[in-house]
């Protein structure tokens, strides 16, 4: 993997030297010698497009000679980069050390330039071996069809429908004492697959009061699992914010007292977290269960109400066919001339699903030839051969089936904790600032190219997909964990990355790490490696102190970090980051799960590109008066920034800014909005995405409306826009109906007050999802040509007497979902029904979690008010 993201990288940093002056220090006098490696660099990647791996062990050898030579250019030229910046006392001393740098900078590149020569021979050889190899077959294959398949996202379940009715009679059944049904099972067998399909029932749903989902996963969290659980039971603006554990113990028994409810547990471990969990769960005797899925038997037959343990057996042949089938074919049938063949190839996956969905993602993706499969199942054979290994040897089969730039997307998806949900967008953003993505095409963006290679791994079953937008873009992301531990073990050997957990320690020179509950003061032999490091993911355990994690970070110890780009903390403090991470000169990514975050350095951080903060301070932007103006030109994400004022400087100094999350505390009158310098927001022609929030430190039950300033109006480049707490009349919501790009609006509680909206003709010309939530909104006007291009519509507890009718005529319009009030749910279902009358076929509606039609009449939901 590891050349081609290496390559990737080094010429995007060629790049910037060479055609887009990033360094003119560093490129000064170094033309020739940068011009040179960029030709050479170039011509070798130009030659690999034509190579593939084959497992042969001189191309092992030789991708590792190429993704070394390209990681060492790349350390010498960053790390000279860092050393002409960081200040020395003495001029002599910097002008003498400069002088030797440069010398032996010049002898390191012309190494370079030697290995390169040698390499792109070597390559040249094995290529025309390959070619010659693979002559007979490219002729066969030229003479077979290719089909083309169609991504499958259901929850195939197959053999597993008498579990599936058996778990239904318990859950739904006579008994109204509290039960615990466990779900027992090897890893990968489907468990949490059946408990997914179970909870995702619609019987299900619309018998119990109230669902939640947990996991718990090998290293128990105890606090993790809790906020987990109470996430899931209830409604964003109901969420917990970090408090104790026993504190959210005792506030899931309160939520559920009285309740039927459904929890389901996912992957528990031993019985002393069962042991834990059990008192949050009240029995009312009204019906309540609880669904667990563990790998042990021992856990499952002690948690067991009744003694019934559903035990999942591994599929039978003809099962294991038919689920095998399914995902390589999707939409067709299997070809006879590949049956045998495809038959032996799922029965070596011993029945286990999740390996054989793992093979097939491997064949729906590949040019249908009967060699290739004959082949897969002879490598099969002997890979399988020992039982203990069988399994992570499949696994590893999925890893080498995927193309050269994939793979660095997946592995670095591994050094991610186990069971993590992760952020898609952000992942994305860390992938492009590591230069693991280039265009594919004209005119893509790495964004783009990004998402794509989301899908790509889902269609392979390699990444599963946890939450979803309404236009069914993804949003998050989980790795299985047998997954995690093949990238793991791949990773550590081709000196990408070492991932500390508890005393486990893969050590190399790596350069992305990953530090997972544990103290590392233990292990102080590995810090010689970080001068390598340009990724840094840390998550410590709760109860560790913040001066664990901060005594790493002291001004001492910043050359241990020299080249990292990307930073991702999880800690909560309200004590200030140490300066030696804002100091970070080749820094682009920082995400610091930290509150009250002192960002003293900001103003000089000019290569960052994306800060996400829970919550901090900036300083203010430097004054005319300091000197000459440094931009922040590549900044684009700027978040949460709490009590900033944007003053003229600030503006100038973040150009390029295209997603600002922003919020004030006890901010009230119509001058907030120019006393905090909102009003020049607009001056921002880049920026695509804004949140602004006003939070009140003593609530009011009639707060005064306050009307925007006036010629305020937000930079027209705005595609998003989330509002709480701006106590604005709903006639102010023409300024943001006045936007030429806005697509998503997200209108949440205090932001705007009244009781009536009546929008203007001719607002919102772009709006396509549009979010209500905690609004005190009663009458809502609306003309038949109002939102014309709207798709998604989320009302929740609003006071709003009813949905206008003329909103179903929307020709764009897709759903409309409703929770928490009667009134507005029974609308919602009259414009369905109007619309189904008229032959409208499209438009689906959702009562809180319920679609509706998808039960019977006579078991029409009853609406929560």
């Amino acid at each position: 993997m590891a050349y081609y993201a290496a390559l990737t990288s080094l010429r995007e940093l060629l790049e910037d030297i060479i055609h887009h002056d990033r360094y003119p220090s560093f490129r000064r006098g170094r033309e020739n010698i940068m011009t040179s490696l960029y030709g050479k660099f170039v011509a070798l990647e130009e030659l690999l497009q034509d190579y593939t791996s084959e497992g042969e062990e001189a191309a092992d050898r030789l991708e590792g000679l190429i993704r070394d030579a390209a990681c060492n250019t790349q350390d010498i030229i960053e790390l000279e980069i860092f050393e002409q910046i960081r200040p020395l006392r003495k001029a002599i001393n910097k002008a003498v050390r400069w002088l030797t740098r440069k010398d032996q900078l010049h002898k390191n590149l012309e190494m370079v330039e030697h290995e390169i020569d040698s390499i792109t021979g070597e390559l040249a050889t094995i290529m025309e071996r390959q070619r010659f190899k693979n002559l007979q077959l490219k002729t066969d294959a030229s003479t077979h069809h290719v089909f083309e398949q169609t991504p499958d996202e259901t929850n195939t379940m197959v053999g597993f429908d008498e579990y599936l009715t058996t778990i239904k009679d318990q859950l739904c059944g006579q008994s109204l004492r509290l039960q615990v049904i466990p779900i027992s099972g090897t890893g990968g067998i489907g468990k949490t697959t059946l408990a997914r399909n179970v909870f995702h029932d619609a019987l299900v749903m619309y018998y119990f009061d109230y669902r939640g989902w947990t996991t718990v996963s090998q290293h128990y969290n105890e606090n993790k699992v809790l906020q987990s659980l109470l996430k899931s039971l209830m409604s964003k603006t109901d969420k917990s914010n970090g408090e104790e554990a026993e504190a959210s113990k005792e506030r899931i028994y309160q939520y559920l007292k009285g309740m039927r409810y459904l929890v389901v547990i996912d992957d528990i471990w031993s019985i002393e977290v069962w042991d834990d969990l059990r008192s949050i769960f009240p029995d009312d005797c009204n019906g309540s269960r609880i669904v667990l899925t563990t790998r042990s038997l021992d856990i499952a037959q002690y948690t067991s109400s009744c003694g019934i343990v559903h035990q999942i057996q591994f599929l039978n042949k003809e099962d294991s066919w038919s689920l095998f089938q399914g995902k390589v074919f999707v939409q067709d049938h299997c070809p006879p001339e590949f049956e045998s063949i495809g038959k032996s190839i799922a029965s070596k996956c011993y029945g286990l699903p999740l390996a054989i969905v793992v093979i097939a993602g491997i064949l729906s993706k590949a040019a249908l030839i009967l060699n290739d499969w004959k082949q897969l199942a002879r490598n099969m054979s002997t890979v399988l051969s020992s039982k203990d290994s069988h399994f992570s040897k499949i696994l590893y089969l999925s890893y080498a089936h995927l193309p050269h730039h994939l793979k660095a997307c997946f592995l670095y998806i591994g050094s991610h904790p186990e069971d993590h949900n992760i952020r898609i967008s952000r992942l994305i953003e860390m992938w492009i600032h590591l230069g693991f993505l280039r265009p594919h095409r004209d005119l893509q963006s790495l964004k783009e190219v990004g998402e794509e290679c989301i899908e790509d791994l889902v269609r392979r079953n390699l990444v599963v997909i946890t939450k979803k937008r309404s236009d069914g873009r993804f949003t998050s992301c989980v790795l299985h964990d047998l997954l995690r531990d093949i990238c793991k073990d791949i990773a550590s050997r081709q000196n990408l990355s070492f991932i500390i957990e508890r005393g486990v320690v893969f050590l190399n020179q790596e350069r992305y790490a990953s530090q997972q509950h544990f103290n590392f003061h233990g292990y102080p032999h590995f810090r010689q490696y970080y001068p390598f490091v340009s990724s840094y993911l840390y998550r410590p355990v709760p109860e560790w102190s913040e001066n664990r994690m901060f005594s790493e970070f002291k001004k001492e110890n910043r050359d241990r970090y020299k080249l990292v780009k990307v930073m991702a903390v999880h800690f909560r403090t309200t004590s200030s980051i140490p300066e030696a991470i804002l100091r970070m000169f080749h820094l682009k990514y920082l995400h610091l799960h930290v509150f009250r975050f002192e960002a003293r350095m900001f103003w000089k951080m000019t290569q960052l590109r994306h800060l996400l903060v829970s919550e901090m301070n900036l300083p203010p932007a430097p004054g005319v008066g300091s000197n000459a103006v440094v931009k922040l030109e590549y900044l684009q994400t700027l978040m949460t920034v709490y009590d900033f004022t944007f003053t003229d400087e600030a503006i100038e100094r973040i150009p390029n800014l295209r997603k600002l999350k922003t919020w004030y505390r006890g901010a009230e009158g119509t001058c907030k909005w120019r006393l905090h310098g909102l009003n020049k927001l607009i001056h921002l022609e880049h920026l695509e995405n804004l949140e602004v929030s006003f939070k009140k430190e003593c609530s009011s039950y009639h707060p005064p409306v306050e009307s925007f300033p006036g010629s305020f109006a937000f930079p027209p480049s705005l595609r998003k826009l989330s509002m709480t707490g701006c106590l604005l009349p709903w006639k102010d919501l023409s300024v943001v109906g006045a936007l030429p790009n806005l697509q998503v609006l997200k209108l949440r509680k205090g932001s705007y007050l009244g009781e009536e909206w009546k929008p203007i003709e001719g607002e919102f010309r772009s709006l396509k999802f549009i979010l209500m939530e905690w609004l005190d909104l009663k009458y809502w006007r609306a003309e038949t040509d109002c939102f014309p291009c709207l798709e998604h519509l989320v009302i929740k507890s609003c006071r709003l007497v009813q949905i206008p009718l003329e909103i179903g005529n929307i020709l764009t319009l897709k759903t409309i979902l409703v929770d928490g009030n009667n009134a507005t749910a029974e609308s919602a279902i009259r414009i369905l029904e109007e619309q189904r009358d008229m032959g409208n076929d499209v438009l689906q509606v959702s009562v809180g979690h319920l679609k509706y039609g998808d039960i019977p009449p006579h078991q029409k939901p009853a609406f929560v008010g």
